[in-house]
């Protein structure tokens, strides 16, 4: 049973949990293309593209590649909102493994939508052309692809802000507690679920951080993964996102994802009764990303 914990003591990440997985790229996200389509006043996505490894556009595995990504659209429909699959001769050296996951609230056709134009842009010259690793996350959803196996090798990506707020000390005193609630509501809705692991396990949970302006979390583990899983994967997750006051955080692990901003990017309830929208909140103006001419930078920290 998922149960509860002061998550904000484990926003300070621990040495031996970072020993235990794999070392990850820098890397620049860049700001959206035709993404932005997929929802209006949707935030600049995040883009991982190590360019460690690349393959020629008319080799084996790039045939595999795009296999894959038509594989991922075409499956988009299903109602958990997930999918995961490998091209390629096992045999050979060319697989290529990935999957998508959908945000745990959004619609079938939002879902079918955001999956299919994700998996067109993704290789084009604007995000990773050529290369065998990539993921991209927007609001809706995110695609993962790689020429490893995605949950045999336990990666772990966080992106962040390289805004920051006014009050970091406060904030984070904030978040920290809006995260236990968080944690809470995934286990109420993994329980919920009994023996059925095949339905969407996500939760949401805002608050104010000042009179005007409220943190808004969301988190959510892939359908089929064990309570005891999801609680150790979102764990981790949390226990990696910054704690130096970022205006926004992404952390993404091969079971799950966290992320929290200062402006809604899901579905808020209408018993919420959050203030005004704001918009997504202007990032530093050195970005090479574009959004409507405004400028976002997302970075990829290292672990």
């Amino acid at each position: 049973m998922l149960l509860p914990v002061q998550l904000h003591q484990l926003l300070f990440p621990l040495l031996q949990q970072q020993q235990r997985f794999h070392p990850s790229p820098v890397a620049i996200a860049l700001g959206p293309l035709s993404l932005n389509n997929c929802q209006d006043n949707s935030s600049p996505p995040a883009l991982l593209c190590p360019n460690t490894t690349s393959y020629s556009p008319n080799s084996t595995y790039s045939s595999n590649l795009n296999a894959l990504l038509s594989s991922l659209s075409s499956n988009s429909s299903r109602p958990n909102g997930f999918y995961n699959t490998t091209v390629g001769d096992h045999a050979g050296s060319e697989l290529v493994y990935g999957l998508f996951l959908c945000r745990g609230d959004v619609s079938t056709n939002v879902c079918q939508n955001c999956v299919s134009t994700a998996a067109k842009d993704v290789t084009s010259e604007s995000y990773c052309p050529n290369g065998k690793v990539a993921a991209l996350w927007v609001d809706e959803c995110l695609i993962r692809y790689s020429n490893e196996s995605l949950f045999g090798t336990p990666t772990r990506y966080t992106f962040v802000n390289t805004q920051s707020v006014s009050e970091p000390q406060r904030f984070t005193s904030v978040l920290g507690n809006v995260l236990d609630e968080l944690l809470a509501n995934v286990a109420a809705n993994v329980n919920g679920n009994g023996s059925n692991r095949s339905l969407k396990i996500f939760a949401t949970k805002e608050a104010n951080y000042t009179a005007f302006q409220r943190v808004y979390t969301f988190a959510q583990c892939i359908p089929d993964v064990s309570v005891s899983s999801c609680e150790n994967c979102l764990r981790t997750a949390i226990g990696n996102l910054p704690s130096d006051g970022r205006r926004g955080s992404r952390v993404l692990l091969p079971s799950c994802n966290v992320r929290y901003e200062l402006y809604p990017f899901y579905n808020v309830t209408a018993s919420a009764s959050p203030p005004v929208r704001d918009a997504p909140p202007p990032f530093s103006p050195g970005s090479t990303g574009r959004d409507r001419g405004k400028f976002y930078n997302w970075v990829l920290i290292s672990h």
